[in-house]
């Protein structure tokens, strides 16, 4: 009995899935379409991140004072 409860609420959640995607194609069309239009300035976007994400690990400062956390995005300066 309850395997049979649970085998229909599977159902009735696929057929809702189902339906939700054919329902909302558009969408998905539409940002397939946005990323063949800009796919160079999206890689761009993606290249520029992530090249600070790398830089952030290189960066050191030096003063007269001390830094608090040294791989810190934006450390204290105390002088």
């Amino acid at each position: 009995m309850a395997s049979e409860s649970a085998q229909k609420g599977k159902r009735v959640s696929l057929i809702f899935f189902i339906n939700f995607i054919w329902e909302n194609q558009h969408y998905s069309k539409k940002i397939v379409n946005f990323a063949k239009e800009n796919w160079f300035k999206i890689a761009l976007l993606i290249a520029i991140f992530w090249f600070l994400l790398i830089l952030q690990d290189g960066i050191e400062i030096y003063h007269r004072g001390w830094i608090e956390q040294r791989g810190a995005i934006l450390p204290s300066l105390r002088l």
